[in-house]
């Protein structure tokens, strides 16, 4: 059944038809703006909570304070995602569950920071102090004194053989490294390795360049870091300290490195400083939570061993 309006000065159907037609079409238009409006809040409304869902870490259900991106391109603030990975055995992306091996690998996001300081200035600020405050609970400090240096021996002293061609005198060089103010638990939580770097004249009975290269460097990845060697001259060696790799890890979270990934100290050996010993202090701080995890740790595999003992003893 077809309606149309009744407008006053017109007498033909077809006219009355169009101007009808029209008129609908005006009151429709008049509708739709009305409707309009809202629609667009809504859309409005929508936008700002997808923007800020896109700013917030899915964690602490907060916006992000330095955050990392994992392999899996899912972000974290990287407080939470450290936390996460102290007290889970397995490494696995909170949303995707996608294994991770370490937070190395991680990318940091300039962009999303700055988009984040611009839209949430004071929250922002917040977070940024609370997560501070937060750290340095967690922190603990502790005064590391490294003494390193060499003694030098006489091991076979300069002789003449039979064809009157005189032979040097070897001496045997022993490179130490100690911390004196540290104890074996901490040193073995604190430090991973230990390189002596000493060069290929070291020792002068080597032949192949292969032989040269495993000889120009001795790893000690268990105290004492102690080493000896023979040489009939003088030379300098390199000790290399490679601090615990979660160690430096959890510092970067309050952008201060106390320390750095590693040390290198060099070490004359010459028969003229027969011992020669030198010492640094430095103030190291590492994460409680990480030197919690550790003990606990060696205390369940001591617990591990223990019960794996008392089985073959059963047997």
């Amino acid at each position: 059944m077809e309606s149309y309006f009744e407008i006053e000065g017109t007498d033909s159907e077809e006219e009355k038809s169009n101007t009808g037609y029209i008129l609908l079409k005006n009151i429709l238009t008049i509708e739709e703006e009305k409707v309009a409006p809202s629609s667009e809040k809504k859309s409005k409304k929508f936008r700002r909570i997808k923007l800020k869902k896109c700013h917030e870490c899915a964690i602490c259900c907060d916006i992000y304070f330095d955050p990392l991106k994992l392999a899996c391109d899912h972000r974290f603030c990287r407080l939470c995602i450290e936390k996460y990975k102290a007290y889970n055995k397995v490494y696995k992306c909170p949303l995707c569950r996608k294994s991770f091996m370490n937070l190395n690998k991680a990318k940091e996001d300039p962009k999303l920071v700055k988009r984040i300081k611009e839209l949430y200035p004071d929250k922002y600020d917040q977070k940024k102090k609370n997560a501070l405050k937060e750290i340095n609970k967690d922190l603990l400090s502790l005064d590391v004194k490294a003494v390193y240096g060499n003694t030098c021996k006489l091991a076979y002293p300069a002789m003449t053989n039979d064809q009157g061609v005189k032979t040097k005198p070897v001496y045997t060089y022993t490179l130490f490294l100690e911390f004196p103010t540290l104890t074996k638990e901490d040193i073995e939580y604190l430090v991973e390795r230990v390189e002596f770097n000493l060069p290929p004249k070291y020792k002068e009975h080597v032949r192949t360049k292969s032989e040269n290269t495993s000889l120009a460097k001795r790893i000690k990845s268990k105290y004492p870091f102690k080493i000896s060697e023979k040489a009939s001259r003088s030379c300098k060696a390199t000790i290399k300290i490679f601090w615990n790799k979660r160690l430096c890890e959890d510092i970067k979270t309050t952008n201060i490195y106390p320390i750095p990934s590693k040390v290198t100290y060099d070490i004359m050996l010459s028969p003229s400083d027969p011992f020669s010993t030198n010492a640094t202090t430095f103030k190291v701080k590492y994460s409680k939570t990480c030197l919690e995890k550790t003990k606990f740790q060696s205390v369940k595999q001591a617990l591990e061993d223990g019960l794996d003992q008392k089985r073959a003893i059963w047997r």
